[in-house]
């Protein structure tokens, strides 16, 4: 600076505006950064809520919501959820049509306990040929455990076999 013919005071100056903005340039890019984020973010919750609320659930756990909270805040704005099904369900969470209606299916990973390689199973089985009944369906998955089947089973996700199955009787 004193090259260029800055005084020494001058000099002292410009250093301590430089050094005052570098203390306070971070936090102002970062809270730019989070504006830009938390814009976008509740630009989809608005428009694409189906969509913003299964990438949500895919991507736990983030560490800030339970899936929980997550699944009662869409339902309360009016997003439906759709329980797990062992007849629909991927291993992850969906979206479906449901007349007019977007609505989000919950994946086989919220099975408390099913590894990723038992969900991946049951659905390249039930690609080959549909689950006809709970017995048919146990013949099909000889690597599941009995463990592996009360905690499908406990969820729910039979629902729609074993209802079908009551009403053939």
């Amino acid at each position: 600076m004193a090259i260029n013919g800055i005084k020494p005071g001058t000099q002292d100056e410009i250093i301590q505006f430089i050094s005052s903005f570098a203390l306070y340039g971070f936090p102002e890019s970062h809270s730019a950064s989070f504006a830009l984020l938390a814009y976008a973010s509740g630009y989809l919750k608005c428009y694409y809520l189906a969509a913003f609320t299964a990438a949500m659930l895919n991507n736990q756990p983030m560490g800030f919501y339970s899936p929980a909270v997550l699944v009662r805040d869409a339902q309360r704005h009016g997003l439906k959820v759709k329980p797990i099904d062992i007849l629909k369900s991927g291993c992850r969470c969906t979206l479906e049509r449901e007349g007019s209606d977007i609505v989000v299916r919950l994946g086989l990973n919220y099975v408390r306990g099913l590894r990723q390689g038992t969900a991946t199973a049951i659905i390249a089985r039930r690609q080959m040929r549909p689950f006809q009944s709970l017995g048919k369906s146990k013949l099909h998955f000889r690597s599941m455990n009995l463990e592996c089947h009360e905690k499908i089973g406990g969820t729910c996700v039979y629902s729609r076999i074993a209802s079908r199955n009551i009403a053939a009787l």
